[in-house]
């Protein structure tokens, strides 16, 4: 670094020296205007440049003044210092577009020539002006030009990225500064207000993500066939029932849902039936099948049975849960601002700017070049924004200062929430006109579970559901019991369940399967065999030659199976066939039967014996 200074004249050391706060010696300078006016002896002049550059570098190589510039540096050139510290603190010029630095950004150097005129020797600046970048040639005086980072800075820069005088445990005073101490009264209570605003988004995000799930629950959310978004009549059901009526926030509850692979997309039930069973033609005349292609090709967003285990969880566990499906879209530099929020301690109110300070050293001890270059404070707000929606954090402003403060369930682990999970309590009350009150204190596992028999008709505090009759055979129709029904209901209602809802539940359930769509066997044959026929089976005539059979009954009745028959065409051939193989013939007839397995041996043993069978092909073989 001194090399490098000699080469500069008095007034470009002297404009280092401004750049870097540094007050020369009033005497020291006043000698050198005078010197310059008088023009004193060159051994003069050259003393007190000497003199000046000792001074100027004795307070260059001062570590807390080292660390002092590189605070006042902006955003951008702390970047790039920090690009060059990873890079064994140097760069070739060709190589500066691969790091996405361009030279203007570096800045000025001072002016060497002693002829340079006032106004060149003030456009001094940036990294190169304050000599943190010197420039050099690869080899000497020949090769490639080089910046490179003076060895004299090294240290202190990389004792100020790093973070080194502090230990994990050490924090600065400032970092808990309560942020109620520096702001008046104006700006704490939109502090309170903004506090209370954050709890009550954290406690209607579940209850969105619950309505939601009813939706997909209730048959489906009806998908467009190509940009598989949600239907606009079907959009605007479900954004009148979220706690924010946006397209954001109904945006924002289905990405949740799907990362947890709470919800997925699958063909609607009718037409997985539909394309099951295949149904044309005749059956297809007889169970009136649409003729339209809409519905075949219906597309729905439909629970799964992650869903139920979800809404089983602790409040807890559920935030966790959404938290996990955020952090899962992090870069490298989100994850890291995750990782440093769980070393601080709840409760405690910090400094945003100085927080940021700290990810930054956890990011340059990583040595990660590319994490280092995407970090932008933007990585820090957009990570406290998800725990202060969630309830995690609080946020608080003290002038221009942002503080905030993280919550005790933040650093809770699966397992200490599942410690504070309760006992779910009866919180429903099932009235005689089948309208189901359920209080606020009612876990969203009921209401999940009470969405699939009935229909809501009131998102309030208090949530009223209506049962319907559709609505209870639709969940018959998928895999729910009558009696668990009236079960649910027993176990979570304050009051008895009233009797005619009892009775009228067991004979909607009872009207479930009355019409039955089955698979038979359409059989056409002479009128006598049909005849003898139903003496054994369950025959429907639908003509005289014509009638249905059931399909199991048909196959268990004449336990049919397909079967290899080797047949000799006159008794001489039986007798060579009996010889050649050591099969018997069937009722001392002129049928063989052959093992499948066997089959190629049989074969070659008949053509040794000078018998070349023919094998026939079936009717649908080709």
């Amino acid at each position: 670094m001194e090399e490098h200074l000699k080469k500069l004249n008095t007034d470009a050391i002297l404009t280092v020296a401004s750049l870097w706060r540094i007050n020369v010696s009033a005497s020291i300078a006043d000698a050198v205007g005078v010197s310059h006016k008088r023009n004193d002896t060159r051994n003069t002049i050259r003393n007190q440049k000497r003199e000046i550059l000792a001074e100027v570098m004795k307070q260059m190589c001062d570590k807390r003044r080292i660390k002092y510039i590189l605070s006042s540096l902006s955003e951008r050139e702390q970047q790039i210092i920090g690009i060059f510290a990873l890079r064994n603190w140097s760069i070739e010029r060709a190589e500066l577009p691969l790091w996405e630095i361009s030279e203007a950004e570096l800045g000025i150097p001072p002016a060497q020539s002693a002829h340079a005129t006032h106004a060149r020797k003030e456009q001094a600046r940036g990294l190169l002006g304050l000599l943190l970048l010197v420039r050099v040639r690869k080899f000497g005086d020949a090769g490639s030009l080089v910046f490179v980072v003076p060895a004299e800075f090294r240290e202190a820069i990389t004792e100020y990225f790093s973070d080194a005088e502090a230990s994990e445990s050490e924090r600065h005073p400032e970092e808990v500064a309560s942020p109620e101490e520096e702001a008046n009264p104006e700006e704490v209570a939109k502090s309170e207000r903004q506090k209370r605003g954050g709890q009550e988004k954290a406690q209607k995000i579940l209850d969105d993500i619950l309505v939601f799930l009813s939706h997909a629950n209730s048959g489906g959310i009806p998908l467009t066939p190509s940009l598989r978004k949600i239907r606009k009549d079907a959009a605007e059901r479900i954004k009148a029932e979220l706690s924010e009526k946006s397209l954001k926030r109904l945006l924002l509850i289905r990405h949740i849902c799907e990362t947890l692979h709470l919800v997925e997309e699958r063909f609607s039930a009718f037409s997985r039936r539909h394309n099951r069973h295949n149904l044309t033609s005749t059956h297809a005349c007889i169970t009136h099948a649409p003729r339209t292609r809409t519905s075949q090709h219906r597309i729905v967003l439909a629970t799964t049975k992650n869903a139920e285990e979800f809404l089983r969880k602790s409040r807890e566990e559920r935030i966790l849960d959404v938290l996990r499906a955020f952090s899962r879209n992090y870069d490298g530099v989100k994850r890291c601002v995750l990782e440093e929020l769980r070393k601080l301690r709840p409760n405690v109110w910090y400094k945003c700017s100085l927080f940021e300070r700290r990810v930054k050293s956890a990011i340059f001890r990583k040595k990660s070049i590319n994490e280092w270059l995407c970090f932008k404070k933007s990585a820090i707000s957009k990570v406290l924004t998800h725990l202060l929606l969630l309830g995690l954090a609080n946020s608080a402003y003290a002038g221009t200062e942002i503080y905030f403060r993280l919550k005790p369930a933040f650093f809770k682990d699966a397992e200490e929430a599942e410690k504070a999970k309760t006992a779910g309590e009866r919180t429903l009350i099932v009235q005689p006109n089948f309208e189901v009150i359920a209080f606020p204190e009612t876990s969203h596992e009921v209401l999940f579970r009470l969405s699939k028999f009935s229909v809501l008709l009131r998102a309030e505090i208090t949530k009223v559901f209506k049962i319907t009759r559709e609505k209870v055979l639709c969940a018959i129709e998928s895999g729910m019991q009558a009696d668990e029904i009236l079960r649910f209901l027993r176990e979570h209602a304050r009051n008895e369940v009233p009797q005619n809802v009892i009775f009228t539940l067991k004979s909607w359930c009872d009207s479930f399967g009355k019409a039955v769509i089955k698979r038979c066997i359409l059989l056409k044959t002479s009128p006598e065999f049909l005849e003898l026929l139903g003496r054994t089976l369950e025959v429907v005539k639908i003509a005289e030659d014509c009638a249905l059979i059931g399909k199991e009954e048909f196959f268990n009745a004449f336990k049919m199976q397909e079967v290899l028959v080797l047949e000799a065409k006159d008794d001489v051939t039986a007798v060579e066939i009996e010889k050649a193989t050591g099969m018997n013939a069937i009722n001392n007839n002129k049928i063989f039967l052959l093992n499948e397995e066997e089959a190629d041996i049989c074969v070659n043993a008949l053509k040794k014996h000078g018998i070349f069978p023919v094998i026939e092909k079936m009717k649908n073989e080709r």
